[in-house]
């Protein structure tokens, strides 16, 4: 029935042993960055729109574009979604909640697990993607030793794409909406 997740941590401390002002990612903004939960949410949930979108940049990590972004989704004409992500938050913390009719799933990175709570509650002990980049860079060349078809396909980074460019196109709609609008508070 809905989905929620949220990913964010102090964009200094992600690769400490670089200099996070001369990094890409100030350049690329926080929605390209983390393109990740628009990734894994398609696999969860399908494909996706972009309803409305609100970026900022907050001017406290050096980044050129957007450093926080909240973006409402519609999942398969129906499911409705939010993604929030951002480089400001001081501890890292990545988790999602999916909310159906016989329950909800929640899962979070931190805690290394996912629980369902419905009729009755469960926990499922998920341990963390230790060796990730390995895994994925091995699997991709076995892909192409073999011959077969990867787990996620251009196509599917390509969506991902499309939903970072839209969220990032309309959030700059509203933040100049914001700037055009600001409310006038008299005492």
């Amino acid at each position: 029935l809905a989905f929620q997740s949220h990913f964010g941590q102090y964009f200094p401390d992600w690769r400490p042993e670089q200099d996070h002002k001369l990094s890409y990612s100030t350049k690329l903004g926080i929605l390209l960055e983390a393109s990740h939960e628009f990734d894994y949410a398609r696999w969860l949930l399908g494909d996706a729109v972009v309803l409305n979108s609100h970026t900022k940049n907050t001017g406290t990590v050096g980044f050129d574009a957007e450093d926080m972004a909240d973006v409402q989704l519609l999942f398969n004409n129906s499911i409705s979604g939010n993604i929030h992500l951002n480089a400001v938050e001081r501890n890292y913390s990545r988790w999602c909640t999916i909310i159906g009719t016989e329950g909800t799933l929640h899962w979070d990175y931190q805690g290394m697990g996912a629980s369902f709570l419905g009729h009755e509650a469960k926990f499922y002990g998920i341990s963390a993607p230790t060796d990730m980049y390995v895994e994925e860079i091995s699997s991709f060349l076995k892909c192409v030793k073999e011959g077969t078809n990867p787990e996620v396909t251009g196509e599917d980074g390509l969506a991902a794409l499309k939903l970072a460019l839209d969220a990032r196109a309309r959030g700059f709609l509203n933040s100049n909406v914001e700037k055009v609008f600001r409310p006038v508070y008299t005492t």
